[in-house]
């Protein structure tokens, strides 16, 4: 996926930046065809390319659970 990609790669460089980022660089995500990739918990932005760090959340199946709350 060409959006996930490039979602690491601006990532990895923003997080290796300590003049933009705090502590393990934020959080960056994308929405791609029903798929949310959110940087997991407790990863560093700035090991975007070299690391798997992006969880996949289906968000149908989220906004229907918060839906029914």
């Amino acid at each position: 996926m060409v959006e996930l990609e490039q979602l690491r790669k601006l990532s990895a460089r923003v997080g290796a930046d300590p003049l933009l980022v705090q502590a393990a660089g934020g959080n960056t995500s994308l929405k791609d065809d029903g798929i949310m990739w959110i940087k997991a918990s407790g990863t560093w932005l700035k090991d975007a390319q070299a690391r798997d760090i992006f969880v996949p959340l289906d968000h149908a199946a989220i906004m229907s659970a918060l839906a029914q709350n």
